[in-house]
């Protein structure tokens, strides 16, 4: 009996982990080259009409721009003194540079919805994570002339 259930646990763990545990889904969307990597950051000040966006979305460049932005608030808590109470600086800063682009994208993508626009959420993630690079520029010039 001890045995059985053995397997049966087995193999339901096994079964969960390879239909959550695979990354290959999320492969397509890190696959950039670095020049579009650089386009789409350039391409970011620059502001343009919807129908000249870039239409095919990716995760590796709002993700790099993410953790730039997290070690940026990092860099500009530490040196202005902030103390966190319960918690770290870096738990701080993931969740406020992760929480930030997350819950706007999302509410971008309920605002699309109930305006009728039709447009993926991935979509949003990633124009919002890319409009977050001049954030990060703010965070640097700060950085640089507020020590």
């Amino acid at each position: 009996l001890g045995h059985m259930v053995w397997e049966a646990g087995t193999k339901q763990v096994q079964d969960t982990f390879k239909s959550y545990g695979r990354i290959d889904l999320f492969r397509p969307y890190f696959d950039v080259e670095p020049s579009q990597i650089r386009i789409r950051l350039l391409r970011s000040f620059i502001p343009r009409r919807p129908s000249q966006m870039v239409t095919s979305p990716d995760l590796y460049g709002p993700t790099m721009v993410v953790l730039t932005m997290v070690a940026l608030l990092l860099l500009n808590m530490k040196t202005s003194g902030f103390v966190v109470q319960n918690g770290t600086l870096m738990g701080t800063s993931f969740f406020a540079s992760f929480g930030s682009w997350l819950f706007l994208s999302g509410l971008l993508y309920v605002l699309c919805f109930l305006f009728g626009a039709e447009i993926p959420m991935l979509q949003l993630a990633s124009v919002f994570g890319y409009s977050m690079t001049s954030h990060c520029l703010v965070l640097l010039l700060t950085s640089i002339y507020h020590t």
